[in-house]
């Protein structure tokens, strides 16, 4: 074995003793980070049968108003889950007992369990329900009253919201004009209305 050749055998087993002492050489590879699990969602009650809903089990509606995008979906039950500014939220409703401003629908005010704020929104006042009127007019009306950024499809589903400081205020309702489902609205934006079956989850 000549010099050079002791040398370098030399230095192979000075690196290979430092990456020994250092792991280097035996550390096993880092563990994978376990996905996190998704939020389980709150159990709810079925709605009443006396109660007057839009949504049935596994409907979403998704509405763009001035406000922005707005999408709400629905079931098992009385549960409503909402999504706006990129977060989902759920909500068990309450079912009105009585009708309340013309309503038999459910609803919910004030801080929900469970609810994580959301960009300094912690509250909700949220309403689904039926809007029965004698004519297009009166329609018409009650939505410039309510000054809650609506939009509305051809045969009367209405659907607004906004952020009121820490409140997301949320209404959807059908109209009925005369005892029926309208064919037209004045105003209708029927594309900016969106209306599906959507699979439930049991998860956020």
């Amino acid at each position: 074995m000549n010099q050079l050749t002791a040398r370098r055998n030399g230095l192979l087993t000075l690196v290979a003793a430092t990456l020994l002492a250092t792991g280097c050489a035996t550390a096993p590879p880092p563990a994978a980070k376990p996905e996190p699990k998704k939020a389980s969602l709150p159990s709810a009650p079925p709605v009443p049968a006396r109660n007057e809903v839009v949504l049935e089990n596994g409907m979403r509606v998704a509405a763009t108003t001035p406000q922005g995008r707005i999408r709400v979906d629905a079931g098992p039950g009385l549960l409503r889950r909402f999504t706006w500014d990129g977060a989902t939220r759920a909500v068990v409703m309450k079912p009105r007992s009585e009708r309340y401003a013309g309503s038999l629908g459910i609803y919910y005010e004030g801080v929900p369990t469970g609810w994580e704020p959301h960009n300094g929104i912690y509250r909700v006042d949220v309403e689904e329900g039926q809007h029965h009127f004698d004519n297009l007019s009166d329609a018409k009306i009650w939505m410039q009253i309510r000054r809650l950024h609506y939009v509305h499809t051809s045969d009367g589903l209405v659907v607004g919201w906004k952020r009121k400081g820490e409140t997301l205020q949320v209404e959807v309702w059908q109209f009925y004009i005369d005892g029926e489902k309208p064919s037209y609205m004045p105003g209708a934006k029927d594309h900016l209305v969106d209306v599906r079956q959507a699979p439930m989850r049991s998860g956020y």
